[in-house]
Order: C-alpha cells, then sequence, then structure tokens
C-alpha cells in the first residue's frame, strides 16, 4: 500500500498462461492484469468488481499499481479470492472464436465448457508450484464436473 488509494503489486516472475495458441505458454505480465481490468470495466456481472479501481498502470512488466477512486483498505484481499476478474491475454480474447474456443489459463486448471457435457479441468503442466518433495503440482491430470438438470 502506498496509501490508503493506490496500490502496487509485484506479480510472480514465471506464471505461465496454457501452452496453446495464441499465447504459446508465454509468462502473464502486467500488461495483462492492465488489459483485464479494463476490459471488465464495463462487462455485466462484472463491473461492480472493478467500480472502486480509477486507474491501472504498469510499472514495469511484472509490477501494476492500482489508483481506486476512495480508500480501500480491504483492496487486496478482495482481488484475490476466487472471485476476483480473471487475468486474461489479449491476443486470446481478441482471437477468432475468442475466449470460447481456447482451453486457457493461469492456474492449476484450465476449464473448458461444453453444452451438455459438463466442465473440463485440465492440468497446466506448467503450474509453477511444488509440493514439498519438489514433484510439480497438481498431481491430477484432469477432472471432469457432470451438470445434473
Amino acid at each position: 500500500m502506498v496509501d490508503p488509494s493506490t496500490w502496487i503489486f509485484h506479480l510472480r516472475k514465471g506464471v505461465k498462461f496454457h501452452n496453446v495458441p495464441p499465447v504459446n505458454g508465454r509468462e502473464m505480465v502486467a500488461e495483462d492484469v492492465r488489459y483485464s481490468y479494463e476490459l471488465l470495466k464495463n462487462k455485466a456481472g462484472y463491473s461492480s468488481r472493478t467500480a472502486a479501481i480509477k486507474e491501472v498502470q504498469v510499472l514495469d512488466p511484472h509490477t501494476v499499481r492500482f489508483h481506486l477512486h476512495l480508500p480501500d483498505p480491504n483492496f487486496p484481499l478482495n482481488h484475490v479470492n476466487s472471485f476476483s476478474p480473471v487475468i486474461l491475454p489479449k491476443e486470446a480474447v481478441e482471437a477468432e472464436g475468442g475466449l470460447a474456443s481456447i482451453l486457457l489459463a493461469l492456474g492449476v486448471y484450465a476449464q473448458g465448457v461444453r453444452s451438455g457435457e459438463g466442465a473440463l479441468l485440465v492440468k497446466n503442466p506448467d503450474y509453477f508450484m511444488r509440493d514439498q518433495e519438489g514433484r510439480q503440482l497438481p498431481y491430477v491430470d484432469a477432472i471432469r464436473l457432470f451438470l445434473h438438470t
């Protein structure tokens, strides 16, 4: 926290998107964070998550600064939880077919959904975390979630 209305985040280096076109396993950078928040500003259902943000600035490839309209001591907690906006690469959003045609993620699993088939969560083979013995996480390669109607 620089002041109650200004927050700087240093991104973990080496966090990569899944190794699929158009991102091809490239590293997530501060510009992806800025782009994602700008993208969601006027999107129904997401605008409330970005309403407090006045501006997002890229300071360097791994540093992003958030300027808020008002002080918010809970800002970091509200933006690193599971309800926070997803960080997306511009080239995937703007690709032909958009995100609906790409199984893409930064985290442990990428999610794909097909009508009537539920969701398939597929392991990110480049996920950065390891267990205490140095084995790459997660242990499970994929999870299928079925939707009951």
